[in-house]
């Protein structure tokens, strides 16, 4: 097997259909509505921009021919040579040992051609991809990585109930937003053919709009100045409508990405998989997990959840950078859920926390960011009452990240929590893989005896730099002593 795998190959001619259909689905056809419907679909304009789009659709099916035949890659017992480019040709030789975790993930469409996505994390945060057979990749896992992790055959899955899949569906906002843009184009679809047969439109309305020519934005002006106060109830409860709807397909859609999910750590290396329709499979050494992450959203804290993810060694722009563990877990349960796969982490409490006298700090350093302050005046010029809503809004904000900023700092871990937009973020970090610590004071912080504790960690990032604001100063030596004080 070692000698066909040093055959030169492409990527799985699937490939080409697969990469075309996703990029004119998710951002030629996206704009092409967009324009239509701002411009107005009985605009003058509309036979240049359906040009256009075909021109563009054009150019993306050749460009992605040649992309798909200049991208050619050999794999042999030491190294991963691949060739790629259009307009300009790249030549890499990575050598295996240079390989840190490999993953497969597949869909729908190439679930029926028996072909999945292979990928290679290299040390260093880079990712190489290929398209290959099934077949192709189970002997590439067999003789050639079989030094690399990869999946253990004792694998335990992880039941999500009702609860949970909501709470995933209903903070996601990603997610939610796939949702809603699906509710509006089943809404125009449904009220383009049928407003007469369901009674929302006489003929002679419909034949009147057709003929309009107006952009939707002219359209909607003139809608918000003739509606009646009586009417915007109705228009209140098709927005509530089109919001379950949304929250529905979301549900729906959460299901699917997150059914079948299965954990297991085997000693070496952990093992995540998940999904139905494009099932996901990740595999990393338990030497390369660096810290685990516990993200609460607001509807998560109401309940008493959160999520679990792990950072791999490297908090880059990959998309293995970080992992979730567990997509909704009751927080009594997280330690339990460590002491079933990463034993080597705590679910640490926080100890060191801001006090109440420092919370006009958080609220004005929250509010009075340059471009924030910017909009803000905007705002305030234009929509003076919408912009005491934000105001409000924002202070808030400052008021839960002061409540739930704090600090833990001892011989295993550091463990760092902040909150963003009301979501609360908490990084337990192991030891050895904090690169710095310091302390920075301002005029406020003298005048409190209060200080800035910062660190960074290591990443494969340029600068992955954390900070938590207005502590006791008490500890300050202790923290900058913390690297080299117990060392391990």
């Amino acid at each position: 097997m070692v000698v066909n795998s040093m055959i030169k190959r492409r990527d799985h001619m699937i490939e080409i259909l697969y990469q075309n259909y996703h990029q004119i689905k998710h951002f030629f056809f996206p704009i092409l509505a967009f324009a239509l419907s701002f411009l107005g679909a009985n605009s003058k304009y509309k036979p240049i921009i359906i040009t256009a789009f075909i021109i563009f659709c054009i150019c993306v099916v050749v460009h992605s021919i040649l992309a798909w035949r200049n991208k050619v890659f050999e794999i042999n017992s030491h190294h991963v040579k691949i060739s790629k480019g259009v307009y300009k040709k790249t030549y890499n030789e990575i050598p295996l040992s240079r390989i840190k975790s490999i993953n497969t993930s597949d869909s729908l469409l190439k679930r029926m051609f028996n072909i999945s996505d292979f990928h290679l994390e290299i040390i260093g945060g880079d990712e190489i991809s290929f398209v290959l057979s099934n077949r192709e990749i189970k002997d590439l896992k067999k003789d050639l990585f079989s030094q690399i992790p990869e999946e253990s055959n004792k694998v335990i899955s992880q039941r999500l109930n009702l609860m949970e899949y909501a709470l995933i569906a209903l903070t996601n906002g990603k997610l939610y937003l796939s949702s809603l843009s699906i509710c509006f184009a089943m809404g125009s679809f449904i009220t383009s053919h049928f407003a007469v047969q369901l009674g929302l439109a006489t003929k002679e309305q419909m034949v009147h709009q057709q003929a309009d020519e107006r952009s939707f934005w002219n359209k909607s002006n003139e809608a918000f100045s003739t509606t009646h106060a009586s009417e915007w109830l109705i228009v209140l409860y098709v927005l509530l409508g089109i919001f379950v709807i949304s929250c529905i397909i979301n549900l729906i859609i959460s299901y699917l990405t997150y059914r079948n999910f299965k954990i297991n750590n085997n000693g070496k290396e952990l093992t995540i998989q998940y999904g139905i329709i494009n099932k996901k499979n990740f595999v990393i050494p338990i030497s390369h997990i660096r810290s685990i992450q516990i993200i609460e959203p607001v509807l998560f804290q109401f309940f008493g959840y959160a999520q679990v993810r792990v950072d791999n060694i490297g908090v880059g722009h990959q998309r293995t950078a970080w992992l979730t563990l567990m997509p909704a877990l009751k927080k009594k349960h997280i330690q339990r859920l460590l002491n079933d796969y990463l034993n080597q982490f705590d679910n640490v409490s926080i100890e060191l926390t801001p006090d109440k006298r420092t919370i006009p700090y958080y609220l004005i350093t929250h509010v009075f960011k340059l471009y924030r302050v910017i909009f803000m005046a905007i705002l305030f010029y234009f929509f003076s009452k919408v912009a005491l809503v934000v105001l409000i809004v924002l202070m808030f904000s400052g008021f839960v990240s002061w409540r739930h900023s704090g600090l833990t700092f001892n011989h295993n871990f550091l463990a760092y929590s902040t909150s963003t937009f009301f979501k609360r973020k908490t990084i337990i970090t192991l030891k050895r893989y904090v690169q710095t610590t310091g302390i920075r004071k301002s005029i406020l912080t003298r005048k409190n005896n209060k200080a800035h504790y910062v660190f960074s960690l290591f990443s494969e990032s340029l600068v992955e730099r954390y900070r938590c604001s207005f502590l006791d100063r008490h500890k300050a030596n202790d923290f900058l002593n913390y690297i080299v004080k117990n060392r391990n």
